[in-house]
This record gives structure tokens, sequence and C-alpha cells, in this order.
């Protein structure tokens, strides 16, 4: 969670370049922070361990071929993140 916030904190400055090579830095930088904070969101809503993703917290009685969970999908939607299971 506390990952998370930075991220949140981080996406919300703006990013101002000096020179049309700076434009450039600040579009990657924000596609950067985008990326992380999409990894570290679908980490906390996974329920299970997969893969290089373990839970210590959750007991897990299935493995990966039997799991009754589905691929974790985030798309941006404004400045919101939105859930949804397949």
């Amino acid at each position: 969670e506390e990952t998370k916030a930075t991220l949140d904190a981080l996406s919300r400055k703006r990013l101002r370049a000096v020179d049309p090579s700076g434009f450039i830095d600040c579009c990657t930088t924000r596609n950067m922070i985008d990326t992380a904070r999409f990894i570290v969101t679908a980490a906390l809503l996974r329920e299970e361990s997969r893969g290089a993703h373990v839970r210590t917290d959750v007991t897990q009685d299935w493995d990966n071929q039997t799991s009754p969970f589905g691929h974790t999908i985030l798309t941006r939607i404004g400045a919101t993140i939105e859930r949804r299971r397949n």
C-alpha cells in the first residue's frame, strides 16, 4: 500500500520539459509511473500466489492449473483504474 501511495503521488506531479528532448523524457517517465501503478495495483488485487507474485498472507489450496481465478485486467479510464476478471 505504501508503494501504491508513493506512485499515486508521483502520478499527480506535473512534469515540465525545458526543450523537445525533455518532453520525450517527460512522456517516458509518465509511462513508467503509469506502468508501475498498474503492476502494483494488480499485485494488491491478486488474491492468490502466481508466478513471481507470492502472497504469504493467504493460504492456497490449488495450483496454477486449477486456480479459480482468471487474469486481472487493468485499464486506465480517466484518473481511475477499472478491475475486471476474465
